[in-house]
């Protein structure tokens, strides 16, 4: 279950950290913050403008971008931005694992 959980915050920080850089065109930069019942992680960049997750057309469907806040809206348990001085923040949450 951990090693499910890892490869999910691996996954979803790579799409945030990758919109940052390439839709942000800026430095980006990673706080991670863990509370008792959930992991988050923010994503800081240059961009004012806010992030949204996009449907990709149908004819796109074979394109290699697009997907990012997408597979973020599916696979966090939260996840939003946020105006941040001159960029913004895009975040999101995990459960954390409870102790057996």
């Amino acid at each position: 279950m951990q090693s499910s959980m890892a490869d999910d915050e691996e996954l979803l920080l790579s799409e945030i950290v990758t919109n940052g850089l390439v839709h942000g065109d800026s430095d980006v930069y990673v706080y991670v913050r863990k509370y008792p019942e959930r992991l988050r992680v923010e994503v800081r960049d240059s961009d004012p403008h806010p992030a949204a997750a996009v449907t990709v057309p149908r004819e796109e469907d074979q394109a290699e971008g697009g997907r990012g806040l997408v597979i973020v809206s599916a696979l966090a348990s939260a996840w939003g931005n946020s105006p941040s001085g001159r960029g913004k923040t895009v975040w999101f949450e995990l459960p954390t694992p409870s102790p057996h």
